[in-house]
Protein backbone atom coordinates (compact mmCIF):
# COMPACT_ATOMS: atom_id res chain seq x y z
CA UNK A 1 0.00 0.00 0.00
CA UNK A 2 2.90 2.25 0.91
CA UNK A 3 4.59 1.54 -2.45
CA UNK A 4 1.40 2.35 -4.29
CA UNK A 5 1.21 5.77 -2.67
CA UNK A 6 4.84 6.42 -3.52
CA UNK A 7 4.25 5.55 -7.17
CA UNK A 8 1.20 7.81 -7.33
CA UNK A 9 3.28 10.67 -5.93
CA UNK A 10 5.98 10.28 -8.60
CA UNK A 11 3.39 10.08 -11.35
CA UNK A 12 1.85 13.34 -10.15
CA UNK A 13 5.24 15.01 -10.08
CA UNK A 14 5.96 13.78 -13.63
CA UNK A 15 2.65 15.10 -14.91
CA UNK A 16 3.22 18.47 -13.26
CA UNK A 17 6.74 18.62 -14.79
CA UNK A 18 5.47 17.77 -18.28
CA UNK A 19 2.72 20.41 -18.02
CA UNK A 20 5.24 23.00 -16.86
CA UNK A 21 7.65 22.20 -19.72
CA UNK A 22 4.77 22.37 -22.19
CA UNK A 23 3.72 25.76 -20.90
CA UNK A 24 7.33 26.98 -21.12
CA UNK A 25 7.76 25.77 -24.70
CA UNK A 26 4.44 27.33 -25.69
CA UNK A 27 5.54 30.64 -24.23
CA UNK A 28 8.83 30.56 -26.11
CA UNK A 29 7.03 29.82 -29.37
CA UNK A 30 4.62 32.66 -28.70
CA UNK A 31 7.55 34.98 -28.13
CA UNK A 32 9.00 34.09 -31.55
CA UNK A 33 5.64 34.40 -33.28
CA UNK A 34 4.69 37.62 -31.56
CA UNK A 35 5.36 40.73 -33.67
CA UNK A 36 8.22 42.89 -32.48
CA UNK A 37 6.31 45.87 -31.29
CA UNK A 38 9.63 47.41 -30.33
CA UNK A 39 11.04 47.37 -33.96
CA UNK A 40 13.23 50.44 -34.55
CA UNK A 41 12.24 52.51 -37.63
CA UNK A 42 14.94 52.95 -40.30
CA UNK A 43 16.23 56.50 -40.60
CA UNK A 44 16.11 57.75 -44.20
CA UNK A 45 16.41 60.99 -46.14
CA UNK A 46 13.57 62.07 -48.39
CA UNK A 47 12.75 64.57 -51.09
CA UNK A 48 9.47 65.95 -52.38
CA UNK A 49 8.92 65.25 -56.07
CA UNK A 50 8.90 68.36 -58.26
CA UNK A 51 8.95 69.09 -61.95
CA UNK A 52 12.20 70.23 -63.48
CA UNK A 53 13.61 71.18 -66.87
CA UNK A 54 14.66 68.26 -69.06
CA UNK A 55 16.94 68.80 -72.02
CA UNK A 56 16.80 65.66 -74.08
CA UNK A 57 20.22 64.19 -74.75
CA UNK A 58 21.40 61.25 -76.78
CA UNK A 59 24.78 59.65 -77.40
CA UNK A 60 24.85 58.48 -81.00
CA UNK A 61 27.61 56.26 -82.28
CA UNK A 62 29.37 56.51 -85.59
CA UNK A 63 32.71 55.99 -87.30
CA UNK A 64 35.44 58.19 -88.71
CA UNK A 65 36.07 58.67 -92.42
CA UNK A 66 38.75 60.72 -94.10
CA UNK A 67 37.52 64.02 -95.50
CA UNK A 68 38.50 62.58 -98.87
CA UNK A 69 39.47 59.02 -99.67
CA UNK A 70 41.48 58.50 -102.84
CA UNK A 71 41.35 55.00 -104.27
CA UNK A 72 44.79 54.09 -105.60
CA UNK A 73 45.13 51.78 -108.58
CA UNK A 74 47.55 51.41 -111.46
CA UNK A 75 46.49 52.82 -114.83
CA UNK A 76 48.39 50.01 -116.54
CA UNK A 77 49.00 46.32 -115.89
CA UNK A 78 52.40 45.12 -114.78
CA UNK A 79 54.62 43.57 -112.15
CA UNK A 80 55.42 45.48 -108.95
CA UNK A 81 59.17 46.07 -108.57
CA UNK A 82 59.22 48.71 -105.84
CA UNK A 83 56.93 49.89 -103.03
CA UNK A 84 57.62 53.23 -101.35
CA UNK A 85 54.92 53.33 -98.64
CA UNK A 86 53.21 51.23 -96.02
CA UNK A 87 49.96 51.57 -94.08
CA UNK A 88 50.15 54.74 -92.03
CA UNK A 89 52.69 56.50 -94.27
CA UNK A 90 52.00 60.21 -94.69
CA UNK A 91 52.17 61.34 -98.31
CA UNK A 92 51.75 64.55 -100.30
CA UNK A 93 50.41 65.06 -103.81
CA UNK A 94 52.88 63.63 -106.33
CA UNK A 95 54.78 61.39 -103.91
CA UNK A 96 55.59 57.97 -105.45
CA UNK A 97 53.64 55.07 -103.96
CA UNK A 98 54.85 52.08 -105.99
CA UNK A 99 56.50 51.25 -109.31
CA UNK A 100 55.91 48.62 -111.99
CA UNK A 101 58.51 46.95 -114.19
CA UNK A 102 59.41 49.28 -117.12
CA UNK A 103 61.76 47.13 -119.25
CA UNK A 104 59.21 46.37 -121.94
CA UNK A 105 57.76 49.86 -121.69
CA UNK A 106 61.16 51.44 -122.28
CA UNK A 107 61.67 49.17 -125.30
CA UNK A 108 58.39 50.46 -126.71
CA UNK A 109 59.67 54.02 -126.22
CA UNK A 110 62.88 53.19 -128.12
CA UNK A 111 60.92 51.61 -130.97
CA UNK A 112 58.55 54.59 -131.13
CA UNK A 113 61.47 57.02 -131.27
CA UNK A 114 63.10 55.03 -134.07
CA UNK A 115 59.88 55.12 -136.05
CA UNK A 116 59.70 58.85 -135.47
CA UNK A 117 63.23 59.37 -136.80
CA UNK A 118 62.31 57.47 -139.98
CA UNK A 119 59.16 59.46 -140.73
CA UNK A 120 60.92 62.73 -139.87
CA UNK A 121 63.57 61.88 -142.49
CA UNK A 122 60.82 61.08 -144.95
CA UNK A 123 59.16 64.39 -144.10
CA UNK A 124 62.41 66.31 -144.63
CA UNK A 125 62.78 64.72 -148.07
CA UNK A 126 59.16 65.49 -148.98
CA UNK A 127 59.59 69.09 -147.76
CA UNK A 128 62.76 69.53 -149.83
CA UNK A 129 61.05 68.14 -152.93
CA UNK A 130 58.04 70.39 -152.42
CA UNK A 131 60.12 73.58 -152.26
CA UNK A 132 62.23 72.49 -155.27
CA UNK A 133 59.08 71.80 -157.26
CA UNK A 134 57.78 75.27 -156.37
CA UNK A 135 60.78 76.76 -158.18
CA UNK A 136 60.50 74.40 -161.11
CA UNK A 137 56.79 75.03 -161.66
CA UNK A 138 57.43 78.78 -161.79
CA UNK A 139 60.10 78.12 -164.42
CA UNK A 140 57.73 75.92 -166.37
CA UNK A 141 60.07 72.96 -165.96
CA UNK A 142 57.39 70.74 -164.44
CA UNK A 143 53.66 70.53 -164.67
CA UNK A 144 51.17 71.70 -162.09
CA UNK A 145 50.15 68.06 -161.63
CA UNK A 146 53.66 67.16 -160.48
CA UNK A 147 53.56 70.11 -158.09
CA UNK A 148 50.26 68.90 -156.60
CA UNK A 149 51.69 65.40 -156.14
CA UNK A 150 54.65 66.87 -154.22
CA UNK A 151 52.27 68.79 -151.99
CA UNK A 152 50.30 65.60 -151.28
CA UNK A 153 53.51 63.74 -150.40
CA UNK A 154 54.47 66.52 -147.98
CA UNK A 155 51.06 66.45 -146.26
CA UNK A 156 51.22 62.64 -145.94
CA UNK A 157 54.72 62.86 -144.47
CA UNK A 158 53.54 65.46 -141.94
CA UNK A 159 50.69 63.19 -140.92
CA UNK A 160 53.08 60.30 -140.38
CA UNK A 161 55.34 62.50 -138.26
CA UNK A 162 52.37 63.60 -136.11
CA UNK A 163 51.29 59.99 -135.57
CA UNK A 164 54.83 58.89 -134.71
CA UNK A 165 55.19 61.71 -132.20
CA UNK A 166 51.87 60.71 -130.61
CA UNK A 167 53.16 57.13 -130.33
CA UNK A 168 56.33 58.36 -128.62
CA UNK A 169 54.26 60.45 -126.20
CA UNK A 170 51.97 57.52 -125.41
CA UNK A 171 54.89 55.17 -124.83
CA UNK A 172 56.65 57.72 -122.60
CA UNK A 173 53.45 58.25 -120.61
CA UNK A 174 53.14 54.52 -119.97
CA UNK A 175 56.64 54.55 -118.56
CA UNK A 176 55.66 57.47 -116.34
CA UNK A 177 52.42 55.71 -115.36
CA UNK A 178 54.49 52.77 -114.13
CA UNK A 179 55.35 54.94 -111.11
CA UNK A 180 52.02 55.44 -109.34
CA UNK A 181 51.86 58.66 -107.33
CA UNK A 182 49.59 60.10 -104.64
CA UNK A 183 46.78 62.24 -106.01
CA UNK A 184 46.10 63.93 -102.65
CA UNK A 185 47.70 64.62 -99.29
CA UNK A 186 46.93 62.11 -96.57
CA UNK A 187 47.80 58.82 -94.94
CA UNK A 188 48.13 55.48 -96.73
CA UNK A 189 45.61 52.83 -95.71
CA UNK A 190 44.54 49.33 -96.74
CA UNK A 191 47.72 48.63 -98.71
CA UNK A 192 47.31 45.34 -100.58
CA UNK A 193 50.53 45.11 -102.51
CA UNK A 194 53.75 43.05 -102.48
CA UNK A 195 56.96 43.04 -104.50
CA UNK A 196 56.60 40.78 -107.54
CA UNK A 197 52.82 40.96 -107.57
CA UNK A 198 51.15 41.38 -110.94
CA UNK A 199 48.47 44.06 -110.77
CA UNK A 200 45.78 44.74 -113.30
CA UNK A 201 44.87 48.15 -114.59
CA UNK A 202 42.20 49.78 -112.42
CA UNK A 203 42.46 47.28 -109.53
CA UNK A 204 42.45 49.01 -106.11
CA UNK A 205 45.66 48.34 -104.17
CA UNK A 206 45.47 51.00 -101.41
CA UNK A 207 43.79 54.26 -100.42
CA UNK A 208 45.08 57.65 -99.37
CA UNK A 209 42.91 59.16 -96.65
CA UNK A 210 42.99 62.93 -96.17
CA UNK A 211 43.00 63.38 -92.39
CA UNK A 212 43.84 67.05 -91.74
CA UNK A 213 40.08 67.14 -91.29
CA UNK A 214 37.95 64.04 -90.84
CA UNK A 215 34.26 63.24 -90.83
CA UNK A 216 32.30 61.42 -88.15
CA UNK A 217 29.47 59.64 -89.94
CA UNK A 218 26.46 58.99 -87.71
CA UNK A 219 22.88 57.83 -88.09
CA UNK A 220 20.35 60.18 -86.49
CA UNK A 221 16.78 59.17 -85.53
CA UNK A 222 13.90 61.13 -86.99
CA UNK A 223 13.06 62.80 -83.63
CA UNK A 224 16.35 64.71 -83.70
CA UNK A 225 16.08 66.07 -87.23
CA UNK A 226 14.18 69.16 -86.10
CA UNK A 227 17.00 70.03 -83.70
CA UNK A 228 19.96 70.00 -86.09
CA UNK A 229 21.13 72.08 -89.01
CA UNK A 230 24.28 72.46 -91.04
CA UNK A 231 26.81 74.51 -89.09
CA UNK A 232 25.75 73.29 -85.63
CA UNK A 233 28.58 72.37 -83.26
CA UNK A 234 28.49 69.04 -81.43
CA UNK A 235 30.69 67.30 -78.85
CA UNK A 236 32.49 64.13 -79.92
CA UNK A 237 34.21 61.57 -77.72
CA UNK A 238 36.50 58.73 -78.75
CA UNK A 239 37.32 55.73 -76.58
CA UNK A 240 41.00 56.07 -77.46
CA UNK A 241 41.08 59.51 -75.82
CA UNK A 242 38.65 59.16 -72.88
CA UNK A 243 39.58 62.46 -71.23
CA UNK A 244 39.22 64.61 -74.32
CA UNK A 245 36.20 66.12 -76.05
CA UNK A 246 36.53 67.03 -79.73
CA UNK A 247 34.42 69.72 -81.37
CA UNK A 248 32.78 68.97 -84.68
CA UNK A 249 30.55 70.87 -87.10
CA UNK A 250 27.61 69.32 -88.91
CA UNK A 251 28.52 69.60 -92.59
CA UNK A 252 26.19 67.19 -94.41
CA UNK A 253 22.61 66.10 -93.65
CA UNK A 254 21.16 63.47 -95.93
CA UNK A 255 17.57 64.58 -96.60
CA UNK A 256 16.36 61.01 -97.17
CA UNK A 257 16.06 58.40 -94.41
CA UNK A 258 17.63 54.98 -94.85
CA UNK A 259 15.19 52.37 -96.12
CA UNK A 260 16.18 49.76 -93.55
CA UNK A 261 16.50 51.75 -90.32
CA UNK A 262 14.58 54.96 -91.14
CA UNK A 263 17.51 57.02 -89.86
CA UNK A 264 19.28 59.95 -91.47
CA UNK A 265 22.97 59.89 -92.38
CA UNK A 266 24.82 62.93 -91.06
CA UNK A 267 28.47 63.95 -91.41
CA UNK A 268 30.22 65.93 -88.70
CA UNK A 269 33.50 67.53 -89.79
CA UNK A 270 36.28 67.55 -87.17
CA UNK A 271 39.59 69.45 -87.39
CA UNK A 272 42.44 66.97 -87.04
CA UNK A 273 45.66 68.96 -87.37
CA UNK A 274 47.34 66.70 -84.80
CA UNK A 275 46.42 63.59 -86.76
CA UNK A 276 45.06 61.89 -83.63
CA UNK A 277 41.77 60.79 -85.16
CA UNK A 278 42.12 57.91 -87.60
CA UNK A 279 39.65 56.66 -90.22
CA UNK A 280 37.72 53.68 -88.90
CA UNK A 281 37.68 54.80 -85.25
CA UNK A 282 34.34 54.52 -83.46
CA UNK A 283 33.04 57.75 -81.95
CA UNK A 284 30.17 58.95 -79.79
CA UNK A 285 28.40 62.18 -80.69
CA UNK A 286 26.41 63.95 -78.00
CA UNK A 287 23.14 65.48 -79.19
CA UNK A 288 21.28 67.94 -76.94
CA UNK A 289 17.81 69.39 -77.40
CA UNK A 290 18.28 73.00 -76.31
CA UNK A 291 14.51 73.47 -75.80
CA UNK A 292 13.76 72.05 -72.32
CA UNK A 293 10.49 70.36 -71.38
CA UNK A 294 8.93 69.95 -67.93
CA UNK A 295 9.43 66.50 -66.45
CA UNK A 296 9.61 64.69 -63.12
CA UNK A 297 13.30 64.22 -62.34
CA UNK A 298 14.65 62.27 -59.38
CA UNK A 299 18.16 61.28 -58.27
CA UNK A 300 19.13 58.12 -60.11
CA UNK A 301 20.41 56.64 -56.83
CA UNK A 302 16.79 56.44 -55.61
CA UNK A 303 15.94 53.90 -58.30
CA UNK A 304 15.91 50.20 -57.37
CA UNK A 305 16.40 47.75 -60.24
CA UNK A 306 15.04 44.24 -59.93
CA UNK A 307 14.68 41.70 -62.74
CA UNK A 308 14.70 44.40 -65.36
CA UNK A 309 12.02 46.48 -63.63
CA UNK A 310 12.44 49.81 -61.84
CA UNK A 311 11.04 50.68 -58.42
CA UNK A 312 11.20 53.58 -56.02
CA UNK A 313 10.25 53.89 -52.34
CA UNK A 314 7.85 56.65 -51.28
CA UNK A 315 6.80 57.75 -47.81
CA UNK A 316 3.40 56.40 -46.75
CA UNK A 317 2.77 57.65 -43.21
CA UNK A 318 5.51 56.07 -41.12
CA UNK A 319 6.18 53.33 -43.66
CA UNK A 320 8.07 52.91 -46.93
CA UNK A 321 5.92 51.99 -49.89
CA UNK A 322 7.49 50.41 -52.95
CA UNK A 323 6.02 51.62 -56.26
CA UNK A 324 6.78 50.55 -59.81
CA UNK A 325 8.02 53.33 -62.09
CA UNK A 326 8.86 53.79 -65.75
CA UNK A 327 12.11 55.65 -66.27
CA UNK A 328 13.03 57.91 -69.18
CA UNK A 329 16.10 59.93 -70.07
CA UNK A 330 19.17 60.26 -67.91
CA UNK A 331 20.46 63.78 -67.32
CA UNK A 332 23.62 64.14 -65.23
CA UNK A 333 22.80 62.57 -61.80
CA UNK A 334 19.05 62.64 -62.30
CA UNK A 335 16.68 60.42 -64.23
CA UNK A 336 13.28 61.13 -65.70
CA UNK A 337 10.26 59.33 -64.27
CA UNK A 338 7.76 58.86 -67.07
CA UNK A 339 5.15 56.95 -65.07
CA UNK A 340 4.55 55.95 -61.45
CA UNK A 341 5.18 59.19 -59.51
CA UNK A 342 3.24 62.41 -59.08
CA UNK A 343 4.35 65.89 -58.16
CA UNK A 344 4.20 66.17 -54.35
CA UNK A 345 5.09 62.54 -53.63
CA UNK A 346 7.84 62.19 -51.05
CA UNK A 347 10.52 59.75 -52.23
CA UNK A 348 13.20 58.01 -50.15
CA UNK A 349 16.73 58.81 -51.31
CA UNK A 350 18.89 56.35 -49.39
CA UNK A 351 18.90 53.02 -47.55
CA UNK A 352 17.07 51.52 -50.53
CA UNK A 353 19.10 48.32 -50.27
CA UNK A 354 17.76 47.79 -46.72
CA UNK A 355 14.16 48.82 -47.32
CA UNK A 356 11.21 46.53 -47.84
CA UNK A 357 7.63 47.33 -48.66
CA UNK A 358 5.81 48.59 -45.52
CA UNK A 359 9.02 48.88 -43.52
CA UNK A 360 8.89 51.36 -40.63
CA UNK A 361 10.89 54.52 -41.26
CA UNK A 362 11.77 57.82 -39.72
CA UNK A 363 12.53 60.42 -42.35
CA UNK A 364 14.36 63.67 -42.71
CA UNK A 365 13.68 66.03 -45.58
CA UNK A 366 16.58 66.96 -47.87
CA UNK A 367 16.99 70.65 -48.63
Amino acid sequence: MKDCKKLTKWIAIGVITIVFIGMLVSRVVDLFDEPDTQQQPLAVHTQVVKEGDLKSEAMLTGSIEGATSSIISSPISGQVVQIYVDDGSMVSVGDPLFKLDTVELNNVVIAANNALYQVEAKYDQANTNFHRYETLVRQGAISQQQMDAARTDLIAAQTEVDSARANVSTAAKRVDDATVRASSDGVVANRNLTIGQNVGAGVQVMTVEAISTVNAVIQIPQKWMKDIKIGDTVDITIDTYPNRVFKGTISVINPVAGVENRMFRVKVTIPNSEGLIKPGMFVSVKMTDETPVKAIMVPKTAIVQEKGLSYIFVVDGNQAKRVSVEVGELQADNIQIVKGLNVGDRIILDQTDRLQDKALISWKEEG
